[in-house]
């Protein structure tokens, strides 16, 4: 039981950080100011 909730939790912190799509913009920007 433990161990789905574990896996459960890590799972939701995953998908929740790697959802961040306003950064994108930011970096196009940086690579146009970059080059």
């Amino acid at each position: 039981m433990k161990c789905k909730i574990i896996i459960g939790l890590s799972a939701i912190l995953y998908f929740t950080g790697c959802y961040n799509r306003e950064q994108t913009p930011r970096l196009s920007e940086a690579e146009k100011l970059m080059q």
